[in-house]
């Protein structure tokens, strides 16, 4: 069932992943009924139907899993959150003792262009309430080799 599959999804009628990779969320959540879109620089053919960051369509959800902290700029981001009324972000969590151990596995210059914390994202979309803040993902990948997180997702919902 949806809500067992992708349990924040249940809320969009459309959905844009943006940094869809192979396409295999995408894939998964048209396949339960969902309308979904994909953003990606690799610009290859997985079957996803592509949308432009900056534009007019509007979608009632985006996904940024593991591709927010890889934009040089947040412009783009900004205006496609002017377009949506929620926000679901995983990312690779900023231990508190970056940057002195430079063995931590998302340390990459280059790359990674953005460390973020759940609170530095809540900053950088302000208009947004934090509805939920999981570390599933971790269960999968494991924790940091101190205990900490590894893997954050936030849900965001647009202020009303």
């Amino acid at each position: 069932p949806r809500s067992t599959l992708f349990p924040y999804t249940t809320l969009f009628r459309s959905l844009l992943d943006v940094g869809y990779g192979n396409g295999a969320f995408l894939k998964a959540a048209t396949a339960c009924g969902y309308e979904g879109f994909g953003a990606d620089v690799h610009g290859c053919d997985y079957g996803i139907v592509e949308h432009p960051l900056v534009s007019e369509q509007t979608y009632r959800g985006v996904t940024f899993f593991d591709s927010l902290e890889h934009f040089p700029d947040f412009a783009p981001v900004r205006d496609l959150a002017q377009r949506t009324d929620y926000i679901v972000i995983s990312y690779p969590c900023r231990p508190t003792w970056f940057p002195d151990d430079k063995e931590w596995k998302h340390y990459r210059p280059g790359e990674h262009l953005h460390y973020f914390s759940t609170r530095s994202l809540c900053r950088l979309f302000q208009q947004f309430t934090l509805v939920s803040s999981i570390d599933l993902e971790d269960a999968v990948r494991g924790k940091l080799s101190k205990g900490e997180q590894n893997i954050q997702t936030l849900v965001l919902k647009r202020r009303s």
